[in-house]
């Protein structure tokens, strides 16, 4: 009688088979996971920047912009290229000399697949020496960003006073 070592084939296949079934069922649920972490990092990363921001403007007693600047160093309504905070001395939404950079890009972009949208048509907040976020839109003009990754979505609220909140977002368009 001979004593068998190892598998058979019939039983390597089997076990392949199993593991292909389980990575089929496991896949989807895995990417929505992935993509609901890319926001909810996406979202706590603009949070503090913006609680960055108004800190900073409270307590050097200045105004500071938050937005995405373009190669001309002016706010642009291009979300995705990151955003930069800057001392807006002159309050013209436009980086240049008189104004001090505190972060520019940072840490981002976002992920290029995402869609992030701030309350259109607006291309910037600022912050004001009291902590108020302000807008270049009509007062009351609701200040909410919104990030979306696949079905995954994922919203900011940016009170007059400043102060942020996390909210469900309906939708990127």
């Amino acid at each position: 009688m001979r004593s068998s070592k190892g598998f058979t084939l019939l039983e390597v296949l089997i076990v392949i088979a199993i593991i292909s079934i389980v990575i089929a069922i496991a896949l989807p649920s895995m990417q929505a996971s992935t993509q609901r972490n890319r926001v909810d990092t996406a979202i706590a990363q603009i949070q503090k920047n913006l609680t960055f921001a108004r800190n900073h403007s409270q307590n050097y007693l200045k105004y500071v912009t938050v937005c995405p600047l373009n190669n001309a160093n002016k706010c642009t309504s291009d979300w995705k290229i990151g955003l930069d905070i800057f001392i807006d001395a002159d309050k013209n939404l436009e980086f240049n000399g008189d104004d001090d950079d505190i972060k520019l890009k940072s840490g981002l972009p976002f992920n290029a697949q995402d869609t992030i949208v701030f309350t259109s048509p607006l291309t910037a907040l600022t912050f004001r020496p009291d902590g108020q976020a302000t807008v270049s839109a009509a007062p009351g003009t609701e200040i909410l960003f919104r990030y979306c990754s696949g079905e995954q979505r994922s919203g900011l609220k940016v009170e007059n006073s400043g102060i942020t909140s996390i909210v469900e977002a309906a939708n990127c368009s």
